[in-house]
């Protein structure tokens, strides 16, 4: 087979290169996954909260949702702490200085 060309052997340069690259990539995506799962946990806190001021309150008005909505960690966690001991649905959503 004298037609095929053969494929000169890669220089160091060039593997050194392809690992660093490589080496990125894995660095990019398990960014991307541990952003993913912080997310992902976020959505379900915002969740679960909508959930049980539902189940407490009945229907929760459309401005406390986008409360809940935007509402980071920190936030949530208050709100939950404060649905245990709630009588309404003000007193979960009392506005502190801290709160969004």
């Amino acid at each position: 087979m004298a037609t095929e060309k053969q494929k000169a052997p890669a220089s160091p340069m060039r593997n050194t290169l392809d690992v660093l690259l490589a080496m990125g990539e894995e660095r990019g995506v398990e960014k991307g996954r541990r952003a993913g799962l912080r997310d992902g946990a976020l959505a379900g806190r915002r969740a679960m909260l909508r959930e049980l001021l539902a189940e407490r309150f009945g229907d929760v008005p459309a401005d406390l949702l986008a409360r809940v909505a935007a509402a980071d960690e920190g936030i949530l966690k208050r709100y939950a702490s404060r649905l245990l001991q709630a009588r309404d649905l003000r007193d979960v959503f009392a506005a502190a200085a801290t709160d969004a």
